[in-house]
């Protein structure tokens, strides 16, 4: 299930020190808490959709976490961290984002 993949990439980190925001100020300290009420709401909309059994559940998280980190502001919304953590470029998910 992607909620799996999600919470040990959240484990394991998705906001990093070279993450800048989008509007060019500080990351505020609350980013996580804002990634993960993105990632929950991302979640029980993927369990209501037929689109979403088109895909493998890790896909399905690389998709939720870019879509977070670009809710939160947060760039480059995947960055290599990112890649080197999932094993995925962003153009692996590109489709299902």
């Amino acid at each position: 299930m992607a909620k799996d993949f999600i919470d040990f990439f959240m484990f394991s980190g998705i906001v990093f020190s070279s993450d800048d925001e989008l509007f060019g100020s500080r990351i505020v300290k609350d980013v996580r808490i804002y990634l993960q009420i993105y990632l929950d709401n991302f979640c029980d909309v993927q369990i209501h959709s037929y689109y979403s059994y088109k895909y493998s559940a890790q896909v399905l998280a690389c998709a939720s976490i870019a879509l977070s980190r670009r809710c939160a502001g947060l760039s480059p919304i995947w960055p290599e961290e990112l890649v080197q953590l999932t094993l995925l470029e962003f153009e692996d998910f590109r489709l299902c984002y």
